[in-house]
């Protein structure tokens, strides 16, 4: 890298989408901070809420869309010396190649430090990436893009069924001409269409591999899928290392990906995906994939390797052999893995119930497993994932009263059942050939489950034998599901443990002892001793969110950075209880892989005896477990739901009630809904029981909303609700002081005419904090630090109230996965992936930016459906036409020619699924007059010249 770069742009995350099952807040911080800490000047761009927002990660941040306009423009007017385009995983490198498509970088000479567009074309189009292949030699399977529908069978016929089709963000396959017509239908003739030979039923192994500028090349880590090739990543179960590839096997996968490292000079981090055939030698390279990835955050989670830290230092142009990754060891290392580490994707309630899964992206999110073995490992993620459905490690009952028709049907297709119905077959004595054959999974990867089924058989035929204790334990097996099969209770079992000295340790993954950095995981196993705790400062054990949706994990998450951190910069050792795969970026933590259990959580509190233990940042299920921990004599910081639950309700009622005046009637209702017309406002705040510091209030836009954070909402509210703004915040204040609460609340209010209802008082971290905290000018995690730790905001010269706000208006828009049918019906699913935010002067710029970075840009002409009372649709239509929509009559279908924009108060669900699943934006008519305030403002006037007269 040239020494005259000094200032650099870093294109950050963007919304979750349908090809990207996650975004990477934590790893653009990470390369931020190695960037500030090289003397760089940092700028980044992020349209993601959930980013952090602190000085020593970048001199400046802008909240934009991360589209070519708007890159464009931070690019235009910030003129940096470089970009660091790829750490933001693929959203970002997709924006990045069409920049570098623009001409913009070429004509502004600005280099890119972690990749070229030469890299970019051949690996982000397939056609040149098949291309390239075959000029070095790499099977690939047989693939066409094709320019018309009416080829697509023709091509299909060509190349053998079953195929795989391709069209934007849709994928499925075909066994047949009508199924492959059937799927084409379904993606509404959107996009490049492409048609490949499906290579189903094979091992699916990914490889995460590192190459610095002097042509060091080290593969980092290997994950292997439990479902074969077929499935998409994001929906299977991923084991890291991969368990069932030979030396032999893992050689030939590294010296392919060592050639097209070599052939396309990428330097930094590369993801190679292959597929193997178990029958055979074959093998195929189906993918590479620069800079992060899902794989490249597990296997840094599972090598302890800094993958995203060395990779920035390659683009600064050092090398591995300069690069530290702990105590003096070079970063010119291949290192080994200490334990087994499992992703397990998490679902909504309809897919575990055994929906299909194939190549479409599904899974919500994911959660972390992590053992000495493979079935411990394993154990960990099933019974997060199943949670209540998997009692003591007993398959759930839905599956064990199904018949052997039922039952074989769940092996033979993929879905969320899969591992607990195989497990189901094992206790049936179906032999593994026959698994292999019913499920096509590979022999190696359901020996395991086979062995968790026989030691629970054994535990069950053999009651009391210590020696099958020990192996039990040793394997992952909870004292709950031994108490079941011996009649004893689980505290029996705890005892008898105790007696033979079968406890619980926690073992560092460090790279087979060769890594020893500053942030360390651990994870629990039944052998040697504990590693011993590390410094001597008093430690805060914070345990951090676990719900099925990745969204709220990355926001309850970006509070949890930030209480970390700054509990560190008070002088205080945070500890992290946690299974979630997104990675808070916080020097000096130390990081705990558990399930979230009661009994694992009281094992590593005793462990690292803390001053307290925060739960208020893993949301409702810290609410509960906090409950759980108090009862056992922990010292809980912070508020739980007891505090409103247990309250007098009459007592709170009247004090609530005592809040109305001339202007407003207040109440207490927590039943209460929303109906249609009533203004729904939620407020965050922090109190320390004297103090409340209110972060903001948000102001739903649309009618029916009654999740804050699902929602399009807008801060500040608008100007017709000012008034009530004040009037929330003093009783959010009255109320959290009513209460006693200390830490964060949340409350939300309905206020029909002049009726506010109090509907939620909630002492708990909701997914809109870190909205609120990008548009106030105070730092709240280290006001929430501080009030943790038993200070008092007035000390910080903080009174009740209001914090400073930032200048503008600040939209928050939900992000819905576009495309997905759901289970047993023709329309889509709508299942929200994540928030975007936009900001600006006025809230028709904040609506265009925020709708822009969900990727569901607002047209600015085109047809539209409008469907709105006829005061308000007559109000809207005369605008409308003079700035180029075309009004589309009633049952318009919902296509992308059809329709491109879509008005209304009240849209039906089939509608809503309908207008998301081909990305077509959904308003309401407070939200088009000021996206028509907007157009209307930049318009220049358009008449005819006037007749002449005589």
């Amino acid at each position: 890298m040239s020494k005259t770069v000094q200032s650099i742009l870093v294109i950050g995350t963007g919304p979750v989408g349908s090809a990207q099952p996650t975004s990477f807040p934590a790893a653009v911080a990470t390369a931020c901070q190695v960037l500030t800490a090289a003397g760089k000047d940092v700028t980044l761009v992020t349209s993601d809420p959930n980013a952090p927002r602190d000085n020593h990660i970048a001199g400046r941040i802008f909240v934009a869309p991360l589209t070519v306009d708007f890159i464009s423009q931070v690019i235009r007017r910030e003129r940096p010396d470089a970009i660091l385009g790829t750490i933001g995983g693929q959203s970002a490198v997709h924006i990045l190649r069409q920049v570098q498509q623009s001409g913009l970088l070429r004509q502004l000479h600005i280099p890119v430090l972690d990749t070229n567009d030469s890299i970019l074309n051949t690996l982000e189009d397939g056609e040149a990436f098949r291309h390239f292949l075959g000029e070095q030699h790499l099977p690939n399977p047989e693939s066409t893009y094709i320019k018309s529908d009416n080829q697509a069978t023709d091509v299909a016929d060509k190349i053998g069924y079953p195929v795989l089709m391709r069209r934007g963000a849709n994928r499925g396959i075909a066994n047949n001409a009508d199924e492959l017509r059937q799927l084409i239908s379904n993606t509404d003739h959107w996009g490049r269409l492409r048609i490949e030979r499906a290579i189903n039923g094979l091992k699916a192994v990914e490889c995460v591999l590192v190459r610095d500028n002097n042509n060091t090349k080290l593969l980092i880590g290997t994950t292997e899928n439990f479902d074969p090739v077929g499935v998409n990543p994001a929906n299977t179960i991923v084991l890291s290392p991969a368990q069932t590839i030979t030396d032999h096997e893992r050689n030939v996968l590294r010296a392919a990906a060592f050639r097209v490292l070599d052939a396309l000079d990428i330097r930094g981090t590369a993801t190679f995906s292959f597929a193997l055939d178990d029958t055979s030698s074959d093998w195929y390279l189906l993918k590479v994939r620069v800079g992060t990835t899902w794989a490249t955050e597990l296997t840094q989670t599972a090598t302890a390797y800094p993958i995203t830290e060395v990779s920035t230092q390659i683009a600064l142009g050092r090398n591995v052999d300069e690069i530290e990754i702990g105590a003096g060891v070079p970063a010119v290392i291949e290192p080994t893995q200490d334990a087994i580490m499992t992703r397990f994707p998490q679902f909504g309630e309809d897919h575990l119930n055994g929906a299909t899964l194939g190549p479409q992206l599904v899974a919500s999110g994911a959660i972390l497993g992590a053992g000495a073995n493979a079935e411990s490992a394993i154990l960990e993620g099933l019974r997060i994932q199943l949670g209540a459905k998997l009692t003591a490690d007993v398959v759930p009952a839905t599956i064990t009263n199904w018949d052997d028709g039922e039952l074989t049907q769940h092996i033979i297709r993929a879905n969320a059942l899969r591992l607990p119905t195989i497990w189901s077959a094992f206790d049936r004595g179906y032999t593994l050939d026959e698994l292999v054959e019913l499920s096509r999974i590979n022999v190696g990867l359901l020996a395991i489950v086979q062995h968790l089924s026989q030691l629970h058989q054994q535990l069950t035929s053999h009651p009391g034998d210590l020696d099958l204790l020990r192996e039990a334990k040793r394997y992952g097996i909870t004292d709950a599901a031994i108490a079941n099969r011996w009649d004893m209770t689980t505290d029996q079992v705890a005892a008898l443990r105790a007696e033979l000295a079968i406890q619980p340790t926690f073992k560092a993954i460090d790279g087979g002892g060769q890594i020893i950095n500053a942030s360390r995981s651990y994870y629990s196993s039944f052998g040697d001793e504990s590693e011993p705790r590390v410094g001597t400062k008093p430690r805060v054990v914070i345990v951090t969110p676990t719900s099925t949706h990745l969204w709220l994990n990355e926001a309850q998450g970006a509070v949890t950075a930030a209480l970390a951190d700054a509990i560190t910069q008070a002088g205080y050792a945070p500890v992290m209880i946690t299974n979630s795969t997104v990675k808070q970026n916080v020097a000096g933590v130390r990081r705990y892989l558990a399930t979230g259990s009661t009994e694992e959580i009281l094992t590593i509190i005793h462990h690292e005896d803390p001053i307290g233990v925060i739960c208020q940042a893993s949301g409702n299920d810290g609410a509960a477990l906090a409950g759980r921990l108090r009862a056992a004599g922990v010292n809980v910081l912070g508020s739980n739901a007891d505090s409103v639950t247990t309250f007098d309700q009459s007592k709170a009622g009247a004090a609530v009630a005592g809040e109305s005046d001339s202007d407003w009637e207040v109440s207490l209702d927590f039943t209460a809904s929303i109906a249609p017309g009533s203004t729904h406002l939620a407020v965050d705040a922090l109190s320390d029981g004297e103090t409340v510091a209110v972060l903001g209030v948000i102001n739903s836009l649309e009618h029916n909303a009654d999740v804050a954070g699902t929602v399009l909402a807008v801060t500040p509210p608008r100007k017709g609700v000012a008034a009530l703004t004040r009037r929330v915040t003093a009783i959010t204040v009255n109320l959290a002081k009513m209460y006693g609460l200390i830490g964060f609340v949340h409350t939300e209010f309905v206020v029909n005419g002049h009726q506010i209802i109090v509907r939620r008082v909630a002492p708990t971290v909701n997914a809109t904090v870190p909205f609120l905290a990008k548009t106030t000018t105070v730092d709240f995690g280290s006001l929430a630090a501080h009030v943790y730790l038993g200070n008092k905001l007035a000390d910080l010269g903080i009174t009740s109230g209001q914090l400073a706000q930032a200048d503008g208006v600040h939209v928050l828009l939900p992000v819905y996965r576009q495309g997905l049918p759901a289970p047993d019906t023709d329309r889509p699913e709508m299942v929200q992936t994540g928030v975007v935010m936009g900001s600006d002067t006025a809230l028709g710029k904040a609506l265009i930016k925020a709708f822009a970075a969900a990727h569901q840009p607002l047209p600015d002409h085109g047809p539209i459906l409008l469907d709105l009372a006829d005061d308000k649709a007559s109000a809207l239509a005369g605008r409308l036409r003079a700035q180029g929509f075309q009004i589309q009559p009633d049952g318009t279908r919902i296509t992308r020619a059809n329709v491109r924009l879509v008005i209304t108060d009240s849209p039906s669900a089939d509608v809503r699924a309908q207008a998301t699943a081909r990305t077509i934006p959904i308003i309401n008519s407070v939200c088009a007059d000021a996206m028509l305030r907007v157009y209307e403002a930049r318009a220049f006037s358009l008449e005819p010249l006037p007749p002449v007269s005589w």
